[in-house]
């Protein structure tokens, strides 16, 4: 992990496919994306914790969890990009389908990281969907 997180320091790297960019369309401000990968650089502990999370990933409990997911029928909002590669735009309909009260809103000119792409669109939904402000 030590060599990954070492790799993720790099940015000429980040707009890379296996970085930043198939997650992000626009550049992350370096500030950004240092709180992401600083921790794992510097602290063992996360590297250990990391390591430990990704060699314990199992489709099976992927697939336990989808399963009940056809149950849970609290209000759902799914904010989805609309030209996303990692996540492509029908994995979130297929979501949406799944789940009995789901709103799928579909954010333009983003990729997976919708946060960093197009923040103040985020909001903007997150706040309707809240009813703190009309959509």
């Amino acid at each position: 992990m030590r060599p990954v997180a070492a790799l993720l320091q790099v940015k000429a790297l980040h707009r890379m496919p296996f970085v930043f960019g198939w997650v992000t369309k626009y550049p992350i401000p370096a500030e950004f994306v240092e709180s992401y990968v600083r921790p794992a650089h510097r602290d063992a502990a996360i590297r250990r914790d990391l390591r430990k999370f990704l060699r314990g990933v199992r489709p099976k409990y992927t697939l336990e969890a989808a399963e009940k997911l056809r149950a849970f029928d609290k209000p759902v909002l799914l904010v989805w990009a609309d030209e996303d590669r990692t996540f492509p735009l029908r994995l979130g309909k297929r979501l949406a389908a799944t789940l009995p009260n789901a709103r799928l809103v579909e954010v333009a000119d983003s990729y997976a990281f919708v946060p960093e792409d197009q923040p103040a669109e985020l909001v903007r939904h997150i706040l309707a969907f809240a009813g703190v402000m009309a959509d």
